[in-house]
């Protein structure tokens, strides 16, 4: 699980003049934001992506707004074993991380709910990694109306990437990140792959004297092939933006209005959202620009948790698309999870016991979803490192709330 580092991110700020505004701010408050000196900008940056970048709107439409009912509970005696092997509470994890906001919802109720770092309920926050998800889920709609066909090549859709890693692989190959493709996602190497990719997006300005692609359509067909598809998983965020540029092309709409149209603002959303679109043709960033609110993402949640059912019973994402995700192949190569019983399907993480679907961002981003205890929990962070143990104290934390549910008796009330 990958994404932008905060040590780019942190000097993309920099290059605010060049990549616009969509919304003025003190200059204080941006000066402030800009010093990558200070490690509580990051907090700033995430909540505030629309000052720093071009976005493109997602509407929530002008349907209702799903109620989540507030019934909060003591969670204080649910305890998990962390990384460390101690016993641990949500509490002790909200307090050794930066969280900006954890939500519990379980059978439609919020149970638990907390604000940190300045944000609140109508805070839009970025997800980074999270996007990928829904962007599969975009694809998998269109495959089951017969738009796409997962087993076609992509270059069949996208013929600009004819000759390049994605030309000849199927959307299926890549919607499991299983392309053999010359891309390095080494955030510590200032000449890997992914410093290329940030480039292009528009996320940071070029060092002087340097040129390359000036946006991610630009950029894509310049990746290689390297290996054969359908074998080794291959993380990276490059596939996700071609699976993007693929439902753009299919469907012939920008990713952020399909993605209103077909899941957003089916779900009762409060807000709009939005995607980075910094690049120089302002595209949607498939792979991880998506700025939303907790609740909002919970609602997204909720929705994935009812088998792509809406509050009002409407089914706004076929169930089968659903199922055959949380079915867990648990045949990919080059999965490394100790235990087996985990794997990652159409850019889902799928536990296959507990029959729970996650979606992960870096700086710890997470959306958790488990059906059998009908939970969902909603993660959003500014942590220093891009990645770390975090990312599964969170999930243990959250497997050990959707125990304590499935397990306890329905309440008054409940």
């Amino acid at each position: 699980m990958k994404s932008i580092p905060v040590i780019l991110a942190t000097l993309a700020v920099l290059s605010l003049a060049a990549c616009g505004t969509q919304h003025a701010r003190a200059a204080g408050e941006i000066e402030e934001a800009a010093d990558v000196r200070d490690a509580s900008n990051i907090t700033w940056r995430f909540q505030n992506m629309d000052a720093l970048y071009p976005v493109a709107q997602v509407s929530r439409g002008d349907g209702p707004v799903r109620s989540l009912v507030s019934r909060p509970q003591d969670l204080s005696s649910v305890t998990f074993r962390g990384v460390d092997g101690a016993q641990s509470t949500i509490d002790n994890f909200i307090a050794r991380t930066r969280v900006g906001a954890l939500l519990v919802v379980q059978d439609g109720g919020i149970v638990f709910e907390h604000y940190g770092n300045g944000q609140s309920p109508e805070t839009r926050h970025i997800v980074w990694s999270v996007t990928k998800s829904f962007t599969a889920l975009l694809a998998e709609m269109l495959i089951a109306d017969g738009i796409l066909d997962d087993d076609a090549m992509i270059g069949t859709y996208v013929p600009e990437l004819q000759g390049s890693a994605f030309g000849d692989a199927t959307i299926r190959q890549a919607l499991n990140m299983q392309v053999g493709a010359d891309f390095t996602e080494d955030y510590a190497d200032p000449n890997s792959s992914i410093a290329e990719f940030i480039f292009s997006a528009g996320l940071m300005e070029r060092p002087p004297g340097s040129a390359g692609p000036d946006s991610l359509h630009a950029f894509l067909p310049t990746i290689a092939k390297k290996g054969d598809h359908g074998g080794l998983f291959q993380y990276n965020t490059a596939t996700t933006e071609v699976v993007g540029w693929t439902v753009e092309r299919a469907s012939g709409k920008p990713v952020n209005a399909l993605f209103s149209e077909l899941i957003y603002a089916r779900i009762g959303a409060e807000a709009d959202a939005f995607f980075l679109a910094a690049d120089a043709n302002r595209t949607a960033m498939a792979g991880g620009g998506l700025s939303v609110t907790a609740r909002d993402l919970a609602r997204l949640g909720l929705l994935v948790l009812q088998d792509g059912q809406a509050a009002d019973g409407t089914q706004v994402v076929p169930a089968g698309i659903i199922e055959s995700i949380r079915a867990a192949d648990l045949s990919l190569q080059d999965w490394a999870v100790p235990d087996g019983t985990s794997t990652y399907r159409s850019f889902w993480y799928v536990n296959a016991p507990r029959r729970t679907t996650v979606a992960m961002g870096v700086h710890g981003q997470m959306l958790y979803v488990a059906p059998d205890s009908h939970l969902v929990a909603v993660l959003l962070s500014s942590n220093d490192d891009a990645d770390g143990d975090f990312f599964v104290d969170a999930e243990f934390l959250f497997n050990a709330l959707s125990d304590h549910f499935a397990d306890r008796p329905a309440e008054a009330g409940d």
